[in-house]
């Protein structure tokens, strides 16, 4: 049996949905259909229109968006990757709201490849960030963000911006925002995508914060950062900075 892959369809769909209308469902019904070898050899014109479809996303998706100074790649405590994008979504959060913003979470598993030294695609966006994640603010205690870094501390690192802290022995201390201690009194506000606000990852200290919900997705977040910087004439770069300092053992 001949098998079709489709796949590009769906990214064609998110291509879609990121520059276009928005679209809702108003119903929905279920079919099936037995594709067996009944259907090899009359493929000729479902493949030519898949191959135009397939064309015109090729087109969109291989646009040169910006680019990137060198390699850019993500691993634990800190990595220059997860540090582009906590910082991308610091600074873009700010610009958004124009209100203060303290400090912003991204969790290392949300991101999806690195970005290669040289030309950034949009194709390559997509595969950094597949997910429809959307920015939120979240205002929380520091005694809330404190109990976050423990939740860092026992995986050993996640990505964080505008913030430091050291992780030792399975716990985060010396944690400070804007260069200043931790107070745990004190109500910061918190950039970082819906997801994590959910309390997924293992981050359930968010749920007790106050959550301000946007329509931007963190594709076009990162996006704008990096037009930014290419209208700027400058490539994205990042690099470690000790905003996570980790040792191994007690």
């Amino acid at each position: 049996m001949k098998k079709i892959h489709i796949v590009f369809l769906i990214a064609l769909i998110f291509v879609a949905s990121s520059c276009g209308n928005k679209v809702s469902v108003n119903r929905s019904e279920i079919c099936y259909y037995v594709v067996d070898e009944r259907y090899d050899g009359h493929t000729t014109a479902y493949s030519e229109t898949l191959g135009l479809l397939r064309d015109s996303l090729d087109a969109q998706l291989d646009v040169v968006v910006g680019s990137a100074a060198r390699n850019l790649t993500s691993y634990r405590p800190e990595s220059p990757l997860s540090n582009w994008e906590s910082d991308a979504i610091l600074d873009m959060a700010r610009q958004y709201s124009g209100r203060s913003v303290d400090a912003s979470v991204m969790n290392m598993g949300g991101i999806r490849c690195d970005l290669v030294a040289g030309d950034i695609t949009m194709r390559r966006v997509f595969e950094l960030m597949p997910f429809e994640n959307k920015l939120v603010y979240v205002s929380m205690l520091g005694s809330d963000i404190d109990s976050l870094c423990q939740v860092f501390a026992a995986c050993h690192g996640q990505g964080v911006g505008g913030m430091s802290m050291v992780l030792r022995g399975g716990r985060a201390t010396d944690i400070c925002i804007g260069g200043q201690p931790l107070d745990a009194a004190r109500t910061y506000v918190v950039a970082t995508s819906d997801y994590l606000a959910g309390g997924k990852d293992q981050m359930t200290p968010f749920l007790r914060g106050e959550v301000v919900a946007t329509d931007i997705t963190l594709r076009d977040l990162f996006l704008a950062y990096i037009k930014r910087s290419t209208d700027a004439g400058q490539p994205i770069d990042a690099q470690l900075d000790g905003r996570i300092t980790y040792y191994d053992g007690e």
